[in-house]
Parts: C-alpha cells; sequence; structure tokens
C-alpha cells in the first residue's frame, strides 16, 4: 500500500505551529508540534531511511572518536614507544597503582571468554603507550590459565597513570586471577 500525503500551502499554514496526522477516512492520528528552529521537510520513506541511517553512522563514528580520545595516542612521525623498565626493586606500589591494577583485572576479567579454571598469576609488561609487549604465567597450572594470555594480547591497549610515581608499577603488574564461586 503506497502512502501519499498531499500538502496545500495556503497562505496562512506557513506559520503553523503544529503538523496534524490523519488517516485517508479523515481520522485523527497525532498532532505534531513544530518548532521554529528546525527545518521540515517531506520525503519518500527511502529518503527518511538514509537519512536516520547516515545520523546513526555520523553518531556511531562520534562516539568511536570521542573513545579514541580517552585512550593513549599511538606514537607519531619519530616518536618511539618507550618499552625500557624500571628496575623492580625499586618500583613503589602506589593506591593509584593499585587502582589501575584492579581496574586491569577487571578489564581481562570482561574479556575472558570464560573464568579461569584454577588460581593464577600472570605477569604483564605494557609499553609507554599501554600496549602489551609481553605476558607470562608466573603460577598457576597450565589448563587453568590457558584463556588469560589470549586475552590479554587480544586487548588494544590498557591505560596508563598519569601520576609518574604510578606509572613503573602500573607497567608491570602481576595479576593473579582464581575461580568464580558461586
Amino acid at each position: 500500500m503506497k502512502r501519499c500525503l498531499l500538502l496545500l500551502l495556503i497562505p496562512g499554514t506557513l506559520f503553523a505551529k503544529a503538523l496534524v496526522v490523519r488517516t485517508p477516512q479523515g481520522e485523527f492520528v497525532r498532532s505534531l508540534a513544530l518548532d521554529d528552529s528546525y527545518q521540515y521537510e517531506l520525503v519518500s520513506d527511502l529518503e527518511a531511511q538514509t537519512i536516520e541511517d547516515t545520523a546513526r553512522r555520523l553518531e556511531a563514528e562520534r562516539a568511536a572518536k570521542a573513545a579514541a580520545i580517552e585512550l593513549p595516542s599511538a606514537p607519531s612521525g619519530n616518536a618511539a614507544e618507550d618499552t625500557t623498565f624500571v628496575d623492580p626493586a625499586t618500583i613503589v606500589l602506589t593506591d593509584t597503582a593499585r587502582e589501575y591494577i584492579n581496574e586491569y583485572r577487571e578489564l581481562i576479567e570482561r574479556h575472558m571468554p570464560s573464568p579461569p579454571q584454577g588460581h593464577c598469576v600472570v605477569k604483564i609488561e605494557l609499553s609507554s603507550y599501554g600496549r602489551v609487549l609481553q605476558a607470562r604465567v608466573l603460577e598457576g597450572y597450565g589448563r587453568s590459565c590457558d584463556g588469560i594470555i589470549p586475552t590479554i594480547h587480544s586487548i588494544e591497549s590498557f591505560p596508563l597513570p598519569k601520576d609518574p610515581q604510578s606509572i613503573p608499577a602500573a607497567r608491570s603488574p602481576s595479576i593473579a586471577f582464581s575461580p568464580r564461586h558461586g
């Protein structure tokens, strides 16, 4: 069934403040208030769908750009990622570093297809941009920790603290994982 809307422009209707929708039999369906600050157009169903799809795509692009701003920026030009590490004996575990390490654990657990089958401790080494350089199991049995290392490597980058004293501990954390009971 094809829908058709006939709009007659009568001198008094150009300044209308509402659009009234009626059925072909003249029954009232809906009234929409019009705002002078918007532009109104009559378009086909196909054009309306195209406009909606474009608006959704633009909104998704804006959201992706906003999310990219929060991630550490990739090196540009001649800037290189710092892959050198501080001597572990001199690292101070600050409260900020502890918060970031807990955030790393939660991030990894969210990406894991299933919880570990046993207790596992994993050592992660991150670049100055939060990318995973190395991840290895320090404690745990092979099969019980199988899914953790691939999950860690699948995460593009980890957030790093702004506090310079917290960065060394956050770049080389040891994180414990246990099976969930319940």
